[in-house]
């Protein structure tokens, strides 16, 4: 029901940005639409954990990234298109006419994935807790706090990186595009075929190495001075990017309670809003007390933290599941 409501209230906003003609009606929808999205995204992720055999869900998870990836690529070269041969207002209608499809789609095809079984009494205790459960829950919580530094430090790369390269390296704003094109076309192409192989190792192994690969191209792009050095640091990155994403949400499905496993789902995705929102304040910052490499610096220390974070995760689950056996 989270889905079709968020496709539908989707549809709508789309239908009305097409007319839209103040900067105060673009506020709004933009608030509305900003209120939707993520209830989609939490809805696409929990049913995938409720239909999907645990051992399945990265390379599922890994599947929904490279279709998102190509969206990504391929839709604002088909908006370019249709502002070419149509005009703006046409692409919003479009876009609403595809959103009311899905819709369609989900309502008519798609079944409530909610496993159909009495709860236990364990489960209704947990349920009725609430997120108050979830807060308590040592591992959750531990794992969020070092995905959040990560990404973080992601943040620095998708919003302050185009900055950064223009003020001090005169990078132009086409040149820029092209790191975002290596990210794309990398998730697109490489995405389900390092997940398969990551799935032979331990979650939270991965987690630390992925962690790590992020510290290591944050931090080289303190060294970077033009295109291709910048592009280096988007390889280094992605390849961080490609062994995380999958890994840290099917680590979340497969800790979460099943009656509990959309509140685990809406609550890790806050971690996207939480970085976008707070660390380009914390990159700014660095830029302007300290200096532009400082960014990256910091960018790259959190980083280092969220690895040793992950691998303190491990070593607290080994040693409480010891202790659980004797």
């Amino acid at each position: 029901l989270p889905t079709v409501v968020s496709l539908i209230g989707s549809t709508a906003v789309f239908a009305m940005m097409a007319t839209a003609n103040t900067l105060e009606q673009w506020i709004i929808l933009m608030i509305i639409y900003g209120a939707f999205v993520p209830v989609f995204g939490i809805g696409v992720n929990t049913m995938v954990a409720d239909v999907v055999e645990p051992h399945k869900r990265s390379s599922a998870y890994a599947l929904i990234r490279m279709i998102d990836n190509a969206g990504i690529a391929i839709g604002p070269m088909m908006g370019g298109a249709l502002v070419t041969l149509m005009s703006f207002e046409a692409v919003y209608f479009a876009v609403a006419i595809a959103y009311g499809i899905l819709t369609i789609f989900v309502m008519l095809m798609i079944r409530e994935t909610i496993p159909q079984h009495p709860p236990t009494e364990e489960e209704t205790e947990q349920s009725s807790k609430g997120y108050g459960y979830i807060l308590r829950d040592t591992v959750f919580m531990s794992m969020f706090a070092m995905f959040l530094l990560v990404m973080f430090g992601n943040a620095q790369i998708f919003v302050l990186l185009p900055v950064y390269a223009k003020e001090n390296f005169g990078l132009i704003e086409n040149q820029y595009s092209l790191l975002l094109t290596i990210n794309a076309t990398m998730v697109v192409l490489f995405q389900y075929v390092l997940t398969k192989f990551t799935d032979r190792y331990r979650p939270l192994n991965v987690m630390a190495v992925a962690a790590f690969i992020y510290t290591i191209g944050l931090g080289t792009v303190a060294i970077g001075y033009d295109l291709t050095t910048f592009s280096i640091s988007m390889i280094i990155v992605t390849l961080g990017e490609l062994m995380l994403m999958p890994t840290t949400l099917t680590f979340v499905a497969n800790i979460a309670p099943t009656e509990l496993r959309a509140r685990y789902m809406g609550l890790f995705g806050l971690n996207w809003s939480l970085a976008a929102g707070i660390g380009p304040v914390i990159g700014g910052y660095l830029n302007d007390n300290y200096s532009p490499v400082a960014i990256w610096i910091g960018a790259s220390a959190m980083a280092f933290v969220g690895t040793i974070g992950f691998l303190s995760i491990m070593v607290y689950r080994r040693k409480k599941k010891r202790h659980i056996t004797t």
